[in-house]
């Protein structure tokens, strides 16, 4: 079944704490994690980890798998359930990892894993909002909860982007559709440049040096004349940023979907990045380098009223 099939209803009730889950000792360090029961799909491993970081959860289920990131809020809705839900199943793991289920069992089976994910930490922590990470390779399926980061990336949010160089290749998104582990390995040297650099974050560049997305942002700049520019292909639809779109439709704000270039962000009166946990920033300062991480120029930006305009637009249900 197609993709765009699948529907979800974004709003469930917090379970308590021991409902549809186990409470175990972990074999390798002995720590308490949670097994969420499974039994409505054979074959499938529904766990929450109490003991490592998002990223390390991940890397649990290799390179081949892939993963989403969504935010529970205090009321107990999964922000944008469907979308992160048919983003899973794009990669078609998903699919093979519920191989003896139908869409509705499997759609019902990840809910149920994240209610009872939630309903775990709430008891035991009581902290909301949190930052749900589902992840699939072709034999499990993973749910793993921590609290949520701070919107506040850094005081003045930093970008910066690479100029690609014939001698020396970048790291790059093969499949940029998804969200895939072997990306968080291959972004590593990325990662470093950005700590190098003292950015927060990497906009990735196509071939030409035009501007795609970050590694965990979409990127948008904001034109003299008002329009809002981002990459329409080549990129990760983000939840974020799809909510962004609608909201320039809702408050008559143009868009242009065509990939920014670093002269375009040399001549913008703002620029933004958006991530489906952090929301919306204003990005204050654009670093252009070479991929020794030389920098070939800066460019201060303004926090924008375009932005402002766009944020109060996303409010509107």
């Amino acid at each position: 079944m197609a993709a765009a099939e699948i529907r979800i209803d974004a709003r469930f009730g917090i379970l308590r704490s021991g409902e549809e889950a186990n409470e175990e000792r972990c074999a390798d360090c002995d720590a308490t994690s949670h097994s969420i029961s499974s039994s409505s799909v054979a074959g499938v491993r529904l766990m929450r980890t109490a003991t490592s970081s998002a990223k390390e959860f991940i890397l649990q289920f290799g390179s081949e798998s892939v993963y989403t990131c969504a935010l529970a809020l205090p009321c107990g809705c999964i922000e944008d359930a469907s979308f992160h839900a048919k983003r899973m199943m794009v990669s078609g793991i998903l699919r093979e990892t519920f191989s003896n289920a139908s869409v509705a069992e499997k759609v019902k089976t990840v809910l149920g894993a994240v209610r009872a994910v939630v309903g775990l930490f709430r008891a035991s922590d009581g902290h909301l909002p949190l930052m749900i990470t589902l992840v699939a390779d072709r034999s499990a399926f993973g749910v793993h909860a921590t609290r949520a980061p701070s919107p506040q990336l850094s005081g003045n949010f930093i970008a910066m982007a690479i100029r690609p160089s014939s001698s020396r290749a970048l790291p790059s998104r093969i499949e940029p559709h998804i969200k895939s582990g072997a990306w968080i390995n291959q972004r590593k040297p990325l990662e470093a440049a950005k700590a190098k650099c003292g950015a927060d974050e990497v906009i990735l560049t196509d071939e030409s040096g035009a501007l795609l997305e970050g590694l965990i942002t979409n990127f948008f700049i904001v034109t003299k004349s008002g329009i809002v520019q981002t990459a329409g292909d080549g990129v990760l639809m983000g939840a974020m940023r799809a909510r962004v779109l609608r909201a320039c439709s809702r408050a008559g704000i143009p868009v242009d979907l065509r990939r920014p270039t670093i002269d375009d962000v040399r001549d913008a009166s703002g620029a933004f990045v958006t991530n489906a946990i952090r929301g919306v920033r204003d990005v204050v300062s654009f670093f252009d380098v070479d991929v020794a991480c030389e920098r070939i120029a800066e460019f201060r930006l303004e926090k924008n009223d375009v932005v402002a305009r766009i944020v109060e637009a996303m409010k509107i249900v």
